[in-house]
């Protein structure tokens, strides 16, 4: 990411230098594979721009064309001063192999659009598996009977293949769950391969490789399949051992799928009678296994040893709720336990202490300490500001979980007094993608792979910031609530903090709410419906309000007469506060209470 950043940033330097045009313009750019080679697809290509005089809150739009028929758009926001560098990340998968040409168009207001061809000016790119990517595809095997081919029940599992060229390894693979494996290799035309079994060197010393009888393939075509290997066991004493249960990271995300894997191992050769049986943690649903258990019942599986072979993994598809077996959310520090163990048919097992293997993993899970600020802040509790203010809000995150956020996403939704259209966003910490759909912001995050606040304290941080007005015509005393939802990943939204700010005339002294006088409301308690009265009858209610004990506005009318009847049937016991707006600029305030 380094390298990106000053081969982006070394225009926007140089044009410092010279003097800006004061023109929008787009400096340089890229798009640039992150997990590229000869036989890769999908394609994760990252992509970016720097561009200079733009007016903040000006639309900038990446525009990607995959060359296939398909494309990808990114709208973002100017946000800097002078010159704004924008970075993203985006993958696609190619739906056939071939040699394709991906650009990037970047536009913005006043700005010359800037095409970006792949890979800094290479015009190509090539998916496999065509030229020069070949593939070499087979089976190993437990040949209990001899007869070169894979019967059921011979299957083996977590073994090794490799092709070599002039006696170097090139390309090696591991077979599957049913003992099929297929490797992808940088061909040349011309050239022979040879294919061969790794042997496992915890069982090299009686397995031998009886089918074919040369031991290796000889591969001179792109794709060559059927490279099958019929392994021989030997007689032994032999070592039953639950060798490992394992998962690919750590540490395992709530609301996503999880693959565990348990090893069993026969050390030393004989197939024997017996099983193994492994018992998931209640709190995990189990999705399904390979190869298929002999049995199923609840979180417990039981295979036979004599159908799963020698010495390999199985592998096991669960899904990770979001709360515990007793529908309790995960919370940091959880974990689940999952235990295998080898029973039955065993005499003769010379080390019954490692039959037996549990192991627990953490459930990973992102958490947000919300926060959520305004400026200006205003005066007193009520945040008093003067009419005309521009509000700008700032949301931040912090990952203090212990487990990467993937995605973060932040909804804000505007009340009815803001202007929708007068919304800019001033501020991101990373790459973001903004979209307001009426009175909705999202703010969306993709693929930020925030740390937890322990791994980098610094990194685990992020935010967005934006401006907006209020709208005009707005009555004195008028509340401006906000408040934002974050999302880390599939959790339940954290509710930031509510800002308050309220609109007051200070420039005329006129600003002042009285508590509890000018009106009436009766009854007070309130069962269903309540009727509100001023108390001098030549007034008039011009804004009306309910406010629960947070501050948060629940209704808002307009009403202009000196009284009203108000339903409060659909709200829950409790207390609330209700604001009144006169025709005079006066302001009152009253506690309701509702049974």
């Amino acid at each position: 990411m380094k390298t990106k950043i000053i081969s982006l940033t070394l225009p926007i330097i140089l044009a410092a230098l010279l003097g800006y045009a004061q023109i929008p313009t787009f400096q340089a750019g890229s798009l640039v594979p992150s997990n590229f080679s000869a036989c890769t697809n999908p394609i994760t290509m990252d992509f970016g721009a720097s561009a200079s005089d733009f007016t903040i809150g000006d639309p900038i739009t990446f525009y990607i064309d995959f060359g296939d028929g398909t494309n990808y758009t990114a709208p973002v926001q100017f946000i800097a001063n002078i010159s704004d560098s924008l970075f993203g990340t985006v993958t696609h998968t190619y739906a056939n192999p071939g040699i394709y040409s991906p650009t990037m168009t970047v536009t913005g207001p006043g700005a010359t659009p800037l095409l970006v061809t792949w890979w800094w000016g290479a015009n190509t790119l090539t998916v496999g598996p065509p030229l020069p990517c070949g593939n070499i595809s087979g089976n190993v095997y437990n040949d209990l009977n001899a007869n070169c081919t894979m019967d059921n029940g011979e299957e083996l599992m977590y073994e090794s293949v490799g092709i070599s060229l002039a006696g170097n390894t090139i390309a090696y693979g591991q077979t599957d769950a049913s003992g099929n494996y297929s490797i992808d290799f940088p061909f040349t035309l011309g050239q022979t391969y040879l294919v061969s079994y790794l042997s496992n060197i915890n069982v090299a010393s009686c397995i031998g490789v009886s089918c074919p009888i040369t031991q290796t393939y000889a591969v001179n075509t792109l794709t060559s399949t059927n490279n099958n290997f019929g392994l021989t066991v030997a007689n032994a004493s032999y070592d039953m051992v639950a060798a490992w249960n394992s998962i690919q990271s750590g540490i395992l995300t709530a609301g996503f799928n999880k693959t565990f894997y348990f090893a069993y191992h026969n050390y030393n050769c004989p197939i024997l009678g017996g099983s193994l049986t492994v018992t998931l943690d209640p709190s995990v649903d189990y999705l399904n296994a390979t190869p298929a258990p002999t049995s199923v019942v609840g979180n417990t599986l039981t295979w036979n040893m004599a159908s799963i072979g020698l010495g390999q993994y199985l592998q096991v598809n669960t899904f990770i709720p979001l709360a515990n077996a007793n529908n309790i959310p995960f919370v940091i520090g959880d974990s689940v336990c999952h235990t295998s163990v080898i029973a039955g048919a065993i005499a003769g097992d010379w080390n019954l202490s490692n039959n037996t293997k549990s192991s627990c993993y953490y459930i990973g899970t992102a958490y947000d300490p919300n926060d959520k600020k305004v400026s200006p802040k205003g005066a007193g509790a009520g945040g008093n500001v003067d009419f005309g203010t521009e509000f700008s809000y700032n949301v931040r995150f912090q990952n203090t979980g212990n487990s990467p956020a993937i995605n973060v996403v932040v909804l804000d939704t505007l009340e009815a007094d803001l202007d929708l259209s007068s919304v800019v966003v001033t501020g991101r910490s990373h790459f973001m993608l903004f979209t307001q759909t009426g009175n909705v912001l999202k703010f969306e995050f993709p693929n930020i792979m925030l740390p937890d606040s322990t791994t980098d304290f610094d990194a685990s941080q992020g935010g967005v910031t934006y401006k907006v007005k209020h709208k005009t015509g707005l009555v004195e005393g008028t509340q401006i609530n906000n408040e934002a939802h974050i999302y880390f990943d599939l959790n339940p939204p954290i509710v930031t903090n509510t800002t308050v700010n309220t609109l007051v005339n200070t420039a005329t002294g006129s600003s002042s709410v009285t508590i509890g006088n000018g009106f009436e409301v009766y009854p007070n308690p309130v069962t269903t419906e309540c009727k509100i009265l001023l108390n001098d009858l030549n007034s008039k209610i011009i804004c009306f309000e309910i406010q629960n004990q947070i501050g948060e506005k629940l209704q808002k009318l307009i009403p202009s007469s000196n009284s009203l009847n108000v339903s409060l049937a659909n709200y829950s016991a409790g207390i609330y506060f209700i604001r009144i707006t006169d025709d005079k600029g006066n302001i009152f305030q009253k506690k309701l209470v509702k049974e």
